[in-house]
């Protein structure tokens, strides 16, 4: 069977459904190259679901979704993806329909992409576009669940709880907005359990948080966000969360586990290191109408 020509468009729940199923299908056709996880398209729902069908480009073949154009709202900038099967249309076949999403998007906002730094067809499709290399970059880094490191001890007066111990608003609602918490909850692959926070045993004070996601499908847990508050860095938070959370993801069936950090931030690379993820991938980022980021970002 051929892979069609022209897409469906698709919003709402079913372009999380049909991009959920082409990511695992990327992430099983390829165990460690660069790419999205499924629980990445969850963890942005809390900020945009999506609901144009423009912004959700996918192609299928007798196997399901094979490629997706589509854009996603973000705080600070727009995103443009594209991700591809084995069998998916060429990226000179996508290429019209990245030029036509490029075209809709709002042109007063900065417009995001990532390729690879070995995928020479993403790069040039970027470069072709109008975005421009930032010079900045992420590591992709992997994990087995195997070969976690031990938790370890919380400094006195300080301990470990999940959103399900957790009165009040949620933690990510100051960054993420006050629907962020309602959004999660309607995904597929969000877990309170897994939601995790180190607290200031006598004030109820949050000092780092992170999520973690299981995928069943793949058996890789992605570990998204880490954050350690300002007035509590330095301590060894983050670092204490991912490795508790990595022990979640074992027993939750994860075979292995990936994490993603900016490739100047230090301290989330030691923090990481330390838990024993080891980097695998570089990816460049591009942007068009790029602008700073505000101060209290």
């Amino acid at each position: 069977m051929n892979t069609p020509v022209d897409p469906q468009y698709l919003a709402g729940p079913a372009a999380l459904d049909a991009l959920t199923q082409l990511a695992n299908r990327c992430r099983l056709e390829q165990p460690f190259a660069a790419g999205l996880e499924a629980a990445d398209l969850h963890w942005w729902a809390r900020l945009d679901e999506r609901d144009e069908p423009w912004r959700c480009a996918v192609w299928t073949d007798h196997a399901g979704p094979c490629a997706a154009v589509f854009v996603t709202r973000m705080a600070r900038a727009d995103t443009i993806d594209v991700m591809r099967s084995a069998s998916a249309p060429s990226v000179d076949e996508l290429r019209p329909h990245v030029a036509a999403a490029l075209d809709r998007m709002d042109t007063g906002r900065t417009v995001d992409a990532w390729a690879a730094d070995d995928d020479s067809e993403t790069i040039g499709l970027w470069q072709s576009l109008g975005l421009a290399d930032t010079g900045e970059a992420l590591f992709e880094c992997w994990l087995p669940a195997d070969d976690r490191r031990p938790v370890g001890e919380l400094p006195g007066g300080f301990s470990v709880r999940n959103r399900t111990q957790l009165d009040g608003p949620h933690h990510l609602a100051l960054r993420s907005g006050p629907l962020a918490e309602e959004r999660l909850r309607a995904t597929a692959l969000y877990r309170p359990e897994l939601d995790l926070a180190v607290v200031r045993d006598s004030d109820h004070t949050i000092a780092a948080y992170a999520v973690f996601w299981a995928d069943p499908v793949t058996g890789v847990g992605l570990v998204e966000p880490v954050r350690t508050e300002a007035e509590f860095s330095g301590q060894g938070f983050a670092s204490h969360l991912v490795r508790a959370g990595v022990d979640l993801l074992a027993t939750a069936g994860c075979t292995r586990c990936k994490v993603l950090h900016e490739a100047d931030n230090e301290a989330a690379a030691r923090a990481y290191a330390r838990a024993g993820f080891v980097q695998y991938a570089r990816d460049l980022t591009f942007a068009r109408n790029a602008m700073p980021a505000p101060a209290d970002a």
